[in-house]
């Protein structure tokens, strides 16, 4: 008799603990069945993305200068990719200078006599040290 219990106990214990059992994304806690944060590290986005948890799943999104197919993407679903910003805008530094592409951004190269004045992302205009002379006294 005493082993007819017990095994009744222990049966009914994994037909309750099954009961509790949680769907793709969440995980049980004290009973309760409660969402699973998938962003903590390591990142399931991979690098140059951000992970933002949702309610029994999550999305990546990339980093600026990055692009991926779909925009909002899972760790099976996409990448992100560098955009070769020198490629999609051929203009984007102007005639004046030579664009060259870093991860994740570009730079502006400007050619002799001109200057973006420290500001790597812009088009380059005539130099103003140029225009400037030094009296000899």
């Amino acid at each position: 008799m005493e082993l007819k219990c017990t095994l009744m106990v222990f049966g009914f214990f994994l037909l309750s603990s099954e009961s509790y059992g949680c769907g793709v994304g969440f995980k049980t806690m004290y009973r309760f069945c409660v969402d699973e944060d998938e962003c903590v590290t390591p990142s399931p986005c991979g690098e140059n993305a951000q992970c933002f948890n949702t309610d029994g799943s999550y999305y990546c999104t990339c980093d600026e200068g990055f692009q991926s197919y779909p925009a909002n993407f899972t760790a099976t679903t996409g990448q992100c990719e560098d955009i070769d910003e020198c490629k999609e805008d051929p203009d984007v530094c102007g005639t004046k200078a030579a664009c060259t592409n870093l991860l994740g951004s570009f730079i502006c190269v400007c050619h002799s006599g001109y200057s973006n004045y420290g500001n790597d992302q812009s088009e380059c205009t005539e130099s103003s040290q140029m225009r400037f002379c030094v009296e000899s006294g």
